[in-house]
């Protein structure tokens, strides 16, 4: 889709001043949040995921886009802004992809908390809500992991048994329709495609062992208490994630 936009845009002037027009109807009070709206009203949250202003991490590289140089246009014309600051401000890219995470984990919290005061109000049982450190992992860690760098400051965090608790009562909260569905929300927002496609759950094949993760602990152990299965059901449900990635991840090459 987004290789067909850029032909729209490149190919035909009138669809590339259409969409100027359609940028400046969008304003803002700073160029900061003129960017902010004209990147959500053109691109996904889940394509977002995807990129970074200069293709690091292995993420695409989306400075050099055709709409990225239109929205750099507009940002000149109508706010004055220098260089140094649009490219400050076009790796918002990441920062909406951290909101729109810790937006799910708000929401997420509010869903467990109203759940739990139904049950006291209506079954009478006193059950408290749960308390702890209001900061989410999201904001704490650099999430979706893509590098070793980044697994392993997760994996030294839930080395720490208050951390590794905290962040299961995080996750435990993403729901699903069963346990292949947990497991499938939960990775998507904790660890990329890419960077999973290099393991399997025995480290057959020559990939690298995840059953040995922190992280494999973490998703089994907030399997059960989500969906209410045995171990051995999360296990599978994750090693059938595990042999998916390669796939998700050559197929999100293609957008």
């Amino acid at each position: 889709m987004l290789h067909e936009f850029e032909e729209f845009l490149t190919a035909d002037e009138c669809t590339a001043s259409a969409y100027v027009d359609y940028l400046k109807k969008l304003g803002g009070n700073t160029y900061q949040e003129f960017i902010s709206r004209s990147l959500k009203h053109t691109i996904s949250y889940a394509f977002g995921t995807k990129c970074s202003w200069l293709g690091l991490r292995n993420n695409i590289k989306v400075c050099h886009y055709k709409f990225m140089k239109l929205i750099k246009d507009v940002a000149y014309d109508t706010y004055h802004c220098s260089d140094m600051l649009f490219d400050k401000y076009g790796s918002y890219l990441q920062l909406i992809v951290k909101k729109q995470n810790l937006l799910l984990n708000m929401v997420s919290r509010v869903i467990r908390d109203v759940s739990q005061i139904k049950i006291k109000t209506v079954g009478g049982i006193d059950t408290s809500v749960i308390e702890g450190d209001a900061d989410s992992i999201f904001a704490k860690y650099r999430l979706p992991i893509d590098c070793e760098a980044d697994l392993q400051n997760f994996e030294d965090a839930l080395q720490n048994v208050a951390d590794f608790n905290k962040i299961l009562t995080e996750i435990s909260t993403f729901g699903g329709r069963n346990t292949y569905d947990f497991i499938y929300r939960a990775t998507q927002r904790i660890i990329t495609n890419r960077f999973s496609a290099d393991f399997s759950w025995l480290g057959r094949k020559g990939k690298r062992v995840f059953k040995n993760l922190h992280l494999a602990s973490l998703l089994t152990k907030a399997a059960m208490k989500t969906s209410n299965c045995t171990a051995m059901d999360a296990e599978l449900s994750v090693n059938k994630w595990l042999r998916r990635c390669a796939e998700r991840a050559r197929n999100e090459k293609k957008i």
